[in-house]
């Protein structure tokens, strides 16, 4: 049943999507959403290119591209808490 429904490009596009958004938004966090741009920008270039817009794969893409923002928004907090100047107490 999962063989007709999953096919093995699906797989591609998550992991894709993972570390567009993970990779890009480590560098700065508002890039995150590229993941999820880079999605739809290729089935754009696939309805203009072969007549065909896969709305499953762009949710596979955006799939990956979640857990992928999430990650680099919690790592961009972790780094300012982590190199954030401290403030000194007066004695």
């Amino acid at each position: 049943m999962w063989a007709d429904i999953v096919y093995e490009g699906w797989i591609y596009h998550v992991i894709l999507g993972f570390f567009i958004s993970a990779l890009f938004g480590s560098f700065w966090w508002p890039l995150a959403s590229l993941g999820f741009v880079a999605g739809y920008a290729k089935e754009m270039y696939d309805f203009y290119d072969y007549g065909r817009f896969d709305d499953a794969d762009m949710l596979m893409t955006w799939l990956g591209a979640t857990p992928g923002t999430i990650l680099a928004i919690v790592l961009y907090i972790a780094m300012k808490k982590r190199f954030s100047p401290r403030r000194r107490s007066r004695l």
